[in-house]
């Protein structure tokens, strides 16, 4: 996430979601997530790194690399389904 006045940290947001989780059991964000609204978009963001990681695409290098890190040790799901 960028460093503007109005945006977090990506620790910060890192530590939105453990806060979610522990209140909710899951780490699907809603979109329509009252309490914090861009929450959901910094998961999904975070979703997409991954899979850019994934697929040879990363051009972040390290920093991406270590995040996905830290969310792959918490249990977050890369790859949610929206069916069910």
């Amino acid at each position: 996430v960028g460093r503007g006045k109005n945006r977090r940290s990506w620790d910060e947001s890192y530590q939105d979601l453990l806060k979610f989780h522990q209140e909710h059991g899951h780490f699907n964000v809603p979109i329509n997530y009252a309490p914090d609204p861009g929450l959901a978009s910094w998961a999904n963001l975070q979703r997409s790194n991954y899979r850019s990681q994934v697929h040879g695409r990363n051009r972040k290098g390290k920093t991406v690399r270590e995040q996905n890190q830290k969310l792959i040790e918490i249990g977050f799901n890369f790859h949610i389904d929206l069916e069910g």
